[in-house]
């Protein structure tokens, strides 16, 4: 009579802890590579939006149209600001997809810690903070620790407000975001 040949049990329980101790490496392995691939996609999204709000911030100023407001008060320049707020007349084609000519009001929300951008149809008979009470407004970028505007006289001297009857040199942007400082983003801005 021959012996069939087959797994003690032994053998069969041995196998499965081997089979199960590889399992738990996969699926811990499957698992981190997951969590590492989120942690790549946020920050790539993150940077991203930095890029699309530093380019919209270089593209509309380095762009803003400096007209004179018609409001009978001296016909001040369309353009005005302080430490944390910042108002213009610039082209929003690239940002709205339709044309013309818009008051934006750039300014920081505290609450929320954002970048804020307000913008409505530029009207020159209206003072330049009048333009906002219809305005539509939009996060330029979120998880914003910090913003200051500063603005460059012609004599070279930084201002933290600029109510001129003309245009600053440059603007210059101060970020701090998400734990990190971006540079500070100097901008030139179009003369009268």
């Amino acid at each position: 009579m021959t012996r069939a040949r087959g797994f003690t049990l032994l053998e069969v329980l041995i196998a499965l802890g081997l089979i199960s101790i590889i399992m738990v490496i996969l699926f811990s392995s499957l698992r981190t590579a997951s969590k590492a691939w989120d942690a790549v996609d946020r920050a790539v999204y993150r940077l991203d939006e930095e890029r699309r709000a530093q380019r919209f911030l270089n593209d509309r100023l380095s762009r803003a149209v400096m007209l004179r407001l018609k409001t009978g008060r001296g016909n001040p320049v369309a353009f005005a600001g302080d430490d944390e707020h910042l108002s213009f007349v610039t082209s929003l084609f690239e940002f709205l997809e339709y044309g013309g000519i818009y008051a934006v009001d750039l300014y920081y929300k505290a609450d929320g810690k954002a970048l804020m951008l307000r913008f409505a149809p530029f009207d020159p008979s209206h003072a330049l903070a009048d333009q906002f009470d219809q305005a539509r407004e939009d996060t330029l970028l979120e998880q914003v620790d910090s913003l200051h505007f500063n603005y460059l006289d012609k004599r070279g001297n930084w201002n933290d407000e600029w109510h001129e009857n003309r245009p600053p040199k440059l603007v210059r942007i101060a970020i701090s975001a998400a734990d990190k400082t971006w540079p500070d983003m100097l901008i030139a801005v179009p003369s009268v």
